[in-house]
């Protein structure tokens, strides 16, 4: 069974990545898209562990990858809560979050309740300045009352007592009008608690950490001399009433430098880390161990120690101790950032953390299992690529499950894109940009992949640069590969050019010298193996130069190759045509001088051709610019970027060019794309395929990508529906008609992938028209149904039936409708989401294609365009339609019907079109209708009895009361008005009763569609 099973997927991932549009889930097979992995944008400054395993984390940060929910990123100011394998937990809702500083303490109370500390002022909108307790849903709790919070600095650390009180350290001077110099208490309501006996306070910059003992007692530590008057160098104790103990003094002297953190142990001994190199006048390097009298404990030693600053610390469950912070190795042995110690202080050399963090580590949390999350800004930890948080295993390696990244994944503080994409005649591709690694692995801006997607790691340039984005690639004869760039790239010393060996190695025979000042943005290989550079460039290897050059095959510039002043603007584009002439595009008004409108032709000497027509060029609002030139075979030329106009011809961001350079006026793009056409790559048969941050084209839904027929409309069979991210930047043409597409998408028609995907271009497609009458809203008098729904507002924008857990095939959830399809009135206004189904023909109960579409009031189920066919991604021939409704009853047609990629009208509103089973449709005139009253969706109309329709409806309205009445968009809506009412007139519950026979209330109706 399990092999049947097993080649049913596989048949139906290979239907689905045979559809024209579909992404291939076959390529790069574990990357799931919706940005897994990209972790935080910014850094994470602190974690704890709640009982249940979720982790809560602060900081920073401003968002945060969204996981399966469609959205790149989850802005989630400062504050999130992880699910224990760290994906983000998206019932934790933060609103607008902190609206400004670093949360720096997060504590759960026993009832879940959470308290967060920080330099912020507010949350979520609402007034809380360096302090705010949440529920264990993110909400503020409106019980706990700050008032004007902290003044004069913020909270730094705090602890709970057992009798639920806070006591609160840090850098301010007072709370909500009490003076208070660095150290707080507050009742368990958020009010400034007099009882704690302070005095004068600290004397001193900051107080950095607070842990309780047993006794109730305080041991604080952090850069201050005094407390209350009693002299103390950066460490106190402090009893429970605030007063300071002051036979706890290491040595009489404290700390020589600032402490950072401090941990107790369950013997009562304390664990404090930070900046000293002595306590109590004994050597001890940035690490030590206190005695319960405060004195130094002389069975602790860490040789030499850590060789920087530790900033925060931990104990496992066996005693043994975890520091973080600025070091990169402890008495010697390298451990960057990150080091576990026995408990005597000794480098534990069970734990290798090997490469450990490449950058700051900030926080730690140990789990029960003594697994440890640790948080900060690193971008990767032992190898593996983690944004900013990591699960560390017990011997120091990373846990690979713990938030595991898929894809081309983003820099910490940047959004990553593919920018450019270059095939090799094995099949592989070069792909660059500005991104930090692939596939969970570090590989920065520039990689190669195989032909399934896989990462190829023959070919590495060991580069990590966070500012560098590869801006161009092409791939010459001999396998090298030239690089265009906005700096220098992979340690090589010429800005802005790159030739790498096959192997990414730099190419020592390219003599670029420093290379350019300014960007490269484009890049053309000429037959003979000279390159044509275009950008935003003024000099090259310290020479004056203009905005496209040419270089010799060595690297050195061309002369013979001489625009002049050039492009008086940037230049984005560049082509060769057959003749050796050039084609540059991008946002300039003139070259050399002469009016030139973002388009321009050179000779193969760089001289500006008189012939080409000047005329207007592009034009349009803003600055328009050109971002992209495909010449045809017969030498016309496509040009696309963000302009309206093309020589005063109405073009909007795409236009083909005749040979002289005039507006074709046989291709016309009608509307055109709605936003910026930023690439484009040519299928033998004429057609185009267009990417960009669009989401229509021609007034059609089309989310970043698009293909249009040889006369620029818009082609039906090419339909991508959605797309996640800012846009597709970048194609290349495979030779078996699918594209390879980059950008900074991480989800393109119902399908997650992280900026890099494979498109399928076979146009393997059917479309169906079918009709359908719903019962619940349908009116006998006017032969059509009500739209009380949308007229309520309470049609969602994305199909209902994915999140009520229908999976769908060959690509066919997750589509949504544009807002201006829910405005249209009479009877083409939309009624709610339906289900199409095909299903096999000899195997009626076998599912191969679905797509989420549209009912109108008149029955027609359509697009969710509001207009067109229902598109299935499958190949022409019969099959079985079947509809679905979320609670009604489905039907499927009796015999398969042939369909092919012309519409075909299946009319399931006429009682004489044959349909799957006995009775499958109620008969209400002459029409037929789907049995309304199926609630709780399991395929059976039930009045009594275990899992019945009648009781949901009841509890959707309160349980009790059974005159209540709720709004909302809810299977218990039998009637679809958009009210659940169980009593009374146009009442939900009747239906049920009267579709099962309305006099024996056990009787049951079941479903026909197999």
């Amino acid at each position: 069974m399990r092999s049947i099973l097993t080649l049913l997927l596989m048949l139906a991932l290979t239907a689905s990545a045979q559809t024209p549009g579909s992404i291939d889930p076959l390529f790069n097979a574990s990357d799931i898209g919706y940005g897994r992995g990209d972790g935080f944008l910014g850094y994470v400054h602190c974690t704890t562990i709640q009982a249940d395993g979720k982790i809560l984390v602060g900081g920073d940060f401003v968002s945060h990858s969204g996981v399966g929910s469609g959205t790149t990123f989850t802005n989630i100011n400062r504050l999130a809560r992880l699910n224990s394998d760290g994906t983000l937990d998206q019932s934790f809702s933060v609103g607008t979050g902190f609206n400004t500083g670093t949360v720096r303490k997060i504590l759960v109370q026993s009832d879940g309740k959470i308290i967060v500390l920080g330099d912020f002022t507010s949350y979520n909108g609402t007034t809380a300045v360096g302090i705010v307790r949440l529920t264990s849903t993110g909400a503020v709790d409106p019980f706990f009352t700050t008032g004007t919070g902290f003044t004069g600095g913020y909270p730094k650390d705090a602890v709970i007592q057992s009798n639920g009180r806070i006591v609160v350290v840090g850098t301010f001077t007072g709370y909500n009008g009490n003076a208070c110099s660095k150290i707080a208490r507050l009742t368990t309501g958020g009010i400034y608690d007099l009882t704690l006996l302070d005095g004068s306070g600290f004397t001193g910059a900051s107080v950095n950490a607070i842990a309780m003992q047993a006794d109730g007692s305080f041991v604080i530590g952090g850069e201050f001399t005094v407390y209350d008057g009693f002299p103390c160098g950066n460490i106190v104790r402090v009893a429970s009433n605030g007063w300071a103990d002051m036979t706890y003094n290491p040595g009489g002297v404290g700390a020589d430098a600032a402490v950072e953190d401090v941990v107790l142990q369950a013997d009562g001994k304390a664990v404090v880390v930070g900046y000293f190199f002595n306590v109590g006048g004994l050597i001890a390097r940035r690490v030590v161990r206190l005695l319960t009298t405060g004195e130094v404990d002389t069975n602790f030693s860490t040789g030499t120690g850590p060789n920087s600053q530790v900033t925060d610390v931990a104990l496992t469950s066996t005693g043994k101790v975890l520091i973080a912070g600025f070091f990169t190795s402890v008495n010697g042995s390298s451990s960057p950032y990150f080091a576990r110690l026995n408990s005597n202080g000794s480098v534990d050399g069970t734990f290798v953390v090997n490469s450990g963090a490449d950058y700051l580590v900030y926080g730690m949390a140990v789990r029960s299992d003594d697994k440890v999350v640790i948080t900060g800004g690193f971008r990767m930890y032992n190898g593996v690529l983690r944004q900013g948080i990591a699960l560390v295993n017990t011997d120091g390696s990373t846990d690979t499950g713990f938030f595991a990244g898929s894809g081309v994944a983003k820099k910490v503080t940047w959004i990553a894109r593919v920018q450019s994409i270059a095939l090799q005649p094995d099949g592989k591709a070069l792909v660059g940009g500005s991104f930090l690694g692939y596939n969970d692995k570090p590989a920065s801006d520039l990689i190669r992949v195989n032909a399934d997607g896989s990462h190829d790691p023959t070919f590495s340039t060991g580069s990590i640069d966070h500012l560098v984005e590869v801006r161009a690639v092409v791939v010459q004869p001999d396998g090298k590969v030239v690089v265009g760039s906005n700096f220098g790239f992979a340690g090589s010393t010429s800005q802005g050019i790159t030739r790498l060996t096959s192997t990414g190695a730099l190419d020592p025979g390219f003599a670029a010298g420093t290379g350019f000042t300014g960007e490269v943005r484009a890049l053309a290989l000429q037959p003979d193996g000279k390159i044509l550079v275009a950008g935003n460039m003024t000099a090259y290897n310290g020479s004056a130069c203009a905005r496209v050059v040419r270089l010799n095959v060595n690297g050195t510039l061309d002369a013979t190759f001489n625009a002049g002043i050039g492009p008086g603007g940037p230049v984005n584009a560049i082509a060769l045509l057959s003749d050796g002439s050039v084609m540059i595009g991008g946002s300039f008004s003139q070259v050399n001088g002469v009016a030139r409108g973002g388009l321009a032709k050179l000779s193969s000497s760089g001289v500006l051709d008189p012939s080409f027509p000047s005329g207007a060029g592009i034009s349009g609002t803003g600055t328009p610019s050109l971002a992209a030139i495909a010449v045809l075979p017969d030498g016309r030329v496509l040009v696309g970027g963000d302009f309206t106009q093309v020589h005063g011809v109405s073009r909007s961001r795409i236009a083909r060019l005749l040979s002289t350079g005039e507006v074709d006026v046989t291709f016309d793009p009608g509307f055109g794309a709605g936003s910026n056409v930023r690439c484009m790559a040519l299928q033998p048969d004429g057609k185009v395929v267009v990417g960009g941050s669009f989401t229509t084209f021609d007034g059609v839904v089309r989310h970043l990508l698009a293909r249009l027929n040889t006369d620029g409309s818009v082609d039906q069979n090419y339909p991508v529906q959605w797309g996640t991210g800012f846009g597709v930047f970048a194609l290349a043409m495979l030779p078996d008609g699918d594209v390879l597409a980059g950008g900074e998408f991480t989800e393109l028609n119902d399908v997650g992938k992280n900026r890099l995907a494979r498109v399928n271009g076979g146009d393997v497609s059917v479309a169906v028209s079918p009709r359908v009458f719903l019962q619940g809203p349908y009116d006998s008098g006017t032969q059509t149904m009500s739209d009380a729904l949308r007229v309520a507002g309470l049609v969602p924008s994305i199909e209902p039936y994915s999140a009520l857990g229908y999976v769908h095939a060959a690509g066919g959830g997750g589509s949504s409708v544009l807002p201006a399809m829910l405005a249209a009135t009479g009877t083409n206004a939309i009624v709610d989401h339906v289900v199409v189904e095909l299903r096999d023909a000899t195997s009626p109960s076998l599912v191969v294609a679905t797509r989420g579409a549209l009912v109108q009031r008149d029955g027609d189920v359509v697009g969710m365009d509001g207009s067109s066919p229902v598109i299935l991604y499958v190949a022409p021939g019969n099959y079985h339609v079947a509809i679905h409704h979320r609670n009604h009853l489905g039907v499927m047609s009796a015999a398969p019907i042939a369909l092919t990629a012309v519409a075909t009208t299946v009319d399931l509103t006429l009682p004489s079109t044959a349909t799957y089973g006995i009775d499958a449709q109620a008969t209400i005139g002459s029409r037929a209708a789907l049995w309304a009253g199926d609630v709780t969706g399991d395929g059976e109309l039930k009045y009594v009895g275990a899992n019945n329709d009648r009781d949901p409806i009841l509890l959707a309205i309160g349980g009790s009361t059974p005159t209540n009445t709720v709004t909302g968009y809810m299977g218990a809506d039998v009637t679809m008005n958009g009210v659940v009412s169980y009593i009374g007139t146009n009442n939900d519950r009747d239906p049920i009763l009267l579709n099962i026979g309305g006099s024996t209330p056990t009787a049951v109706r079941v479903e026909q569609v197999p």
